[in-house]
């Protein structure tokens, strides 16, 4: 965005990945399992690892469509957040439009953080405004963080680093989902049904306010309880009844110019 300038990803890559504790307080911490920072990767801008694609691969893979996506991910939000009640505060944003969804058509990793910053950027304003608002941004046209989570993971640690260059570290933070989302204490590493509370169907970076978040925590008291509420929940409903749940959401697209289907529907 204007007036921001990319610093170089040097220190911003970390093997062991610490994020922001969300108002979706039933996160745990993401598994930084596998995930291993190639020396390319190190002291070098967005601009040069984006570049280092293959064209050709690039070419041969269908692109995302847009809208198909943004409906996607709406109805993940109605029918999975807020149907199986995984968010206490998921569904009053969908009430009062608070919620916006930003599908970014970046194809390589410097248009996705250029997006990532416009994103901060107006979430701060909101602030400074007095207005509500969360983001959820989300990336399905950049190749490879949607099959590789580490490398997702990298890319939000460098987008965590963003929001300090922005000076924006102490008004917005971010929680993460992710189509292979991993708990670090998944008994059952990958395989772990309680990784789907944080499966998206595509890598979705969640833009929150600080203070909106401490004032939700506050208003609803402990919130201990919500991520083992969401565990239980995963386990009663299995792998099959989730994949079900999934091949629903990912049909959401069919509803047409972005709609999603009722999460009852």
């Amino acid at each position: 965005p204007p007036g921001v300038e990319m610093a170089p990803l040097s220190g911003r890559w970390r093997a062991t990945v610490v994020l922001a504790t969300s108002a979706w307080a039933w996160l745990r911490p993401p598994s930084a399992a596998g995930f291993q920072v190639s020396s390319q990767w190190c002291g070098v801008s967005v601009a040069a690892r984006a570049g280092s694609s293959s064209s050709s691969s690039q070419d041969e893979a269908p692109v995302p469509d847009l809208e198909a996506c943004r409906g996607r991910t709406l109805d993940w939000v109605q029918r999975v957040v807020v149907g199986l009640k995984l968010c206490p505060w998921a569904a009053g944003t969908l009430l009062d439009k608070s919620m916006r969804i930003r599908v970014s058509p970046a194809e390589s990793l410097e248009d996705l953080v250029g997006d990532f910053g416009q994103e901060a950027a107006r979430l701060g304003m909101r602030s400074v405004l007095g207005q509500n608002g969360t983001t959820l941004l989300v990336a399905p046209r950049v190749e490879g963080i949607a099959e590789d989570f580490g490398a997702f993971l990298g890319l939000v640690d460098v987008m965590e680093g963003v929001l300090e260059d922005m000076e924006l570290d102490d008004e917005v933070q971010l929680a993460t989902f992710h189509p292979k989302y991993e708990f670090g204490d998944a008994q059952a590493g990958e395989d772990d049904v309680t990784n789907w509370t944080n499966r998206s169907p595509y890598p979705v970076v969640h833009l929150l306010r600080r203070r909106d978040v401490s004032a939700a925590i506050e208003s609803y008291g402990d919130t201990s309880s919500i991520w083992k509420d969401n565990q239980a929940t995963m386990r009663a409903l299995g792998e099959g009844g989730l994949r079900r749940l999934w091949n629903e959401v990912m049909a959401a697209a069919g509803a047409g110019a972005g709609e999603a289907a009722s999460p009852h529907g």
